[in-house]
């Protein structure tokens, strides 16, 4: 009886491991999107990478890392930080028309 290895051949090996894996580019469309239009901004390491501004920190670009990130206890935790802050014009008063 003949046993049946069935063991990849080197040619195999070396095309499987040469394979490559698509990277996505920033989108600008991402910033007019609900979940991220108010922290989100292109990256300036590369064409590939995303900005979280509340997070100070570069991200993978793609929309399920950008789905995770938002998703995140860091993030999640400083957005409530943020929006229980006041914005900066809500400490001053608006001037009226009327002339001095």
């Amino acid at each position: 009886m003949e046993e049946d290895n069935e063991t990849p051949s080197s040619s195999t090996l070396k095309s499987a491991s040469k394979e490559r894996k698509y990277v996505q580019k920033f989108k600008t469309s991402w910033l007019e999107h609900p979940d991220f239009k108010t922290w989100l901004k292109k990256s300036d390491k590369g064409e590939t990478k995303a900005y979280c501004k509340i997070c100070d920190c570069d991200l993978v670009c793609g929309m399920s890392e950008l789905l995770k990130h938002k998703n995140s206890a860091k993030h999640t935790k400083k957005m409530a930080v943020i929006s229980q802050c006041g914005r900066m014009s809500t400490f001053f008063e608006q001037k009226s028309d009327a002339r001095y």
